[in-house]
Formats: structure tokens, sequence, C-alpha cells
């Protein structure tokens, strides 16, 4: 039991070294603030075994990326809530795939709303206490929605900056959508870390602009290299473990 307090001792001393100087806290949406390290299409591989539905990985994949460009395109996609827009995504999903189980897409649905709403109740309280340590801000590829999803979860009092690439025409892994924040910020890379839970689209990028990282990294993570080690200044497994790093 003394190895593993001090070697949590020594984890979070080497954490704060690594982000030393920091003033600004930049969030991913979509995997991170929402489903705690779990990549949205691995929740719905979850969910399809879950409710013993007879399609395979690939054809998941497949519809899941059409349904995310059927979002893009809704005329109201800005104003779409949590369960608008996951009932949305559902249902494109079960008419690509021939599915008519009205019980169980309820089903699915109801249980992704359920288990982001727990998450947005935690990281509320995350968000309000880093707040009075850090500025704040939010960079997502998403609908046009992350705004409107930010008030329902009761995060936008907390961020100073939230970046929709459905609004502002810029998407991860571009450098230029990460450089906005940071302008909007009025901070440097150096004096900035980025949190989120996509190696590819998160982290490497904001790494390669001279930001600090701290990868949301799980069991459900998105495939990333072997080389993940040279972008990453600080690895977790839930958000909740910031405080131990920021405390």
């Amino acid at each position: 039991m003394a190895l593993l307090i001090l070697f949590l001792v020594c984890t979070i001393c080497f954490s704060m070294e690594n982000l030393k100087n920091v003033k600004a806290i930049i969030f991913d949406f979509g995997g991170t603030l929402d489903l705690d390290g779990v990549h949205w299409l691995n929740a719905f591989y979850l969910l399809y075994e879950k409710f013993s539905l007879p399609v395979d990985q690939a054809s998941i994949k497949k519809v899941f990326y059409e349904a995310d460009k059927h979002l893009e395109r809704l005329p109201n996609r800005t104003q779409l809530t949590l369960e608008s827009m996951i009932r949305a995504h559902v249902r494109f999903q079960f008419e690509m795939h021939g599915i008519d189980f009205p019980e169980v897409e309820d089903s699915m649905c109801g249980e992704l709303c359920s288990t982001i709403r727990e998450n947005f109740g935690k990281n509320r309280e995350l968000l309000k206490w880093l707040k009075s340590r850090y500025k704040l801000g939010l960079v997502s590829n998403f609908y046009g929605n992350v705004e409107a999803l930010c008030k329902e979860a009761g995060f936008e009092p907390f961020l100073d900056v939230i970046i929709d690439s459905g609004i502002v025409d810029l998407r991860k892994p571009d450098p230029a959508i990460f450089q906005l924040a940071l302008k909007l910020l009025e901070e440097k890379p150096e004096r900035a870390v980025f949190v989120g839970d996509s190696f590819c689209q998160d982290i490497k990028p904001a790494k390669e602009i001279g930001m600090k990282t701290i990868w949301l990294k799980t069991n459900h993570t998105a495939p990333y290299p072997d080389n993940w080690k040279e972008f990453v200044d600080v690895e977790i497994d839930t958000l909740k473990k910031l405080k131990e790093i920021f405390l």
C-alpha cells in the first residue's frame, strides 16, 4: 500500500511538472465530456451487442459515419438537443440497417442519453472547479449544435470559448482550429493543454502546434499508433483524475 501511495504521488508530481505554467485548458466534446473516454463508434458497438442486433461491426461503422453526415445536413442541426440528436442518429442507423424494432430503438436512445446526462452532471462540477483556476475552452468536430448541448449540460458558464467544426468550417486535426481557440483565449500554445479522447484528432495535432496534452485513454478509445507516447504529456482513464493533476 505504501508503495502504491508513493507511486501515485510521484505520478501526480510528474504530471504537474509537465503542465507547469499552463493557463488554459481546452477540451474535446464527443467522447470526452459526454462519454468520458468512450469513442462514439465504440459506444454503438457496445449497444448493438447489448441489444443483440444482427449487425456486424463493419456495417455498424459504415452506417455510423453516414449518420454523422446526415446530421451535418439537417436544417435544424444547430438547435438539436441531446435527445433529439441521439434519436436522429439512431433512427438513421436503423433505417440504413433495415432494422424495425421500435422498442429496441427507444431503449438504445434512452440508455445512451442517460449515460451522457450522468457524465454531464459530473463534468459540470469539474468545469466549475477548473474555471476558478484556468481559462477554459472547447474544440469539437460536431454537427453545429455543441453550443446548444453545452447550454443543456450547464457547461456554458464555465467555458470562455466554444468552437464547433459545424459552425467555423474547420475540422480537427487541422491545426487552424486549435490556433483559433488559442487566439480567442489569448494564450500561447505552450501555456495551454488539450484534453481529448482521440489520439489522431485531438492529441497529435495539439502537440504538433506546441500545446501540452492530456490523453483520455480507455479500453474504448479509437485506434492509435505505437509511437503515441511521443505526443502525450499525461495519460488518464477518466476525467475525474484532472482534479488530482490540477490540485
